[in-house]
């Protein structure tokens, strides 16, 4: 493509993380996080559990015993999968006006829960 095209392209695709991070930090502003009777705590904890511990431990086990994989690699791959739930989601609910708080507790939840986990995870595989 030549590079008049390509430029205003690049551009929007380098805004779209600011972007979205931006979006997930204005929806902060004002409310309070896992707001008893507006919050959905059980989902969000359920969410929370299953991307903080139980993907990382499925990560675990199917690079360990699926793909042969220790050291660093395997680390890699339990890091990645322990990484909060990305801003996009909520970014995906607001576009479509479902489960906004879900997404943004969800989001938040798992972002402060992401570091000690990490934490855990290199002291396991360290």
């Amino acid at each position: 493509m030549p590079d008049a095209l390509l430029q205003p392209i690049q551009l929007l695709g380098g805004a779209s993380v600011p972007g979205a991070l931006l979006a997930f930090g204005l929806s902060l502003q004002g409310v309070r996080v896992l707001q008893k009777g507006t919050s959905p705590r059980r989902d969000i904890a359920l969410a929370s559990l299953l991307k903080i511990v139980v993907q990382p431990v499925l990560a675990w086990a199917m690079g360990r015993y699926l793909l042969g994989l220790d050291g660093t690699e395997l680390f890699a791959v339990v890091v990645v999968a322990m990484l909060p739930t990305a801003q996009s989601v909520f970014v995906y609910a607001s576009a479509y006006g479902r489960g906004m708080v879900l997404a943004r507790d969800a989001a938040l939840v798992t972002t402060i829960a992401a570091i000690p986990g990490i934490g855990i995870a290199t002291a396991l595989l360290a």
